[in-house]
């Protein structure tokens, strides 16, 4: 009988053991919390490092909540708007400076003029 009782003696894990633990649950938590409240990158990656800093900043569940559903309506403007919007700029910029560098005015910016 003796024998059999020092066979089930459990072995703690080693440190190793435990962060490869820890950083899986991390991982696994990084990944469903964007799929869950909708963020992502302009590339469509999920934003982890936003994920792991807000949790590691807010101690209460209700701030973490409030932090990453305020942050989904900031980002809600339509990508294709915004682009649209620079490509506007873009072309407004560089039809002014091809007008005024043609009535010899000097662009700020040019190298010749």
């Amino acid at each position: 009988m003796l024998a059999k009782a020092e066979e089930t003696v459990l072995q703690t894990p080693s440190d190793d053991e435990i962060f490869e633990y820890l950083r899986g649950c991390l991982d696994e938590v990084c990944g469903e919390v964007p799929e869950k409240y909708g963020l992502y990158d302009s590339k469509g990656r999920p934003r982890r490092a936003f994920v792991l800093y807000t949790l590691i900043k807010y101690a209460c569940r209700g701030c973490i909540v409030k932090v990453l559903t305020q942050l989904r309506r900031a980002d809600s403007v339509d990508m294709l708007f915004v682009q649209n919007y620079r490509l506007a700029v873009n072309l407004l910029v560089e039809q002014l400076r091809s007008r005024l560098d043609g009535k010899q005015f000097r662009v700020a910016g040019d190298e010749h003029g």
